[in-house]
């Protein structure tokens, strides 16, 4: 059986994040920051500004961008 050092368990691996201690707040965000973007940097942009929630514009847009390319195929 592997056993877990507490510098994993502090900062964290490549899979896992950071471990959350109320004590260290500062420092687990920058490294939870970093966690984050390391994994997808999409991710993170999510992070800061919210999950992407398309407008009806959008996809009415995409609607008559899929009609088109289906008319298009159609047509061979």
């Amino acid at each position: 059986m592997t056993t877990i050092s507490k510098h994993e368990t502090e900062n964290g691996t490549l899979n896992k994040p950071p471990m959350f201690t109320p004590d260290d707040y500062d420092t687990w965000k920058v490294r939870m920051e970093g966690f984050i973007r390391n994994q997808d940097v999409k991710l993170w942009k999510s992070v800061l500004e919210g999950p992407f929630i398309p407008t009806i514009a959008a996809v009415l847009m995409l609607w008559v961008m899929l009609n088109a390319n289906a008319k298009g195929y159609a047509k061979c």
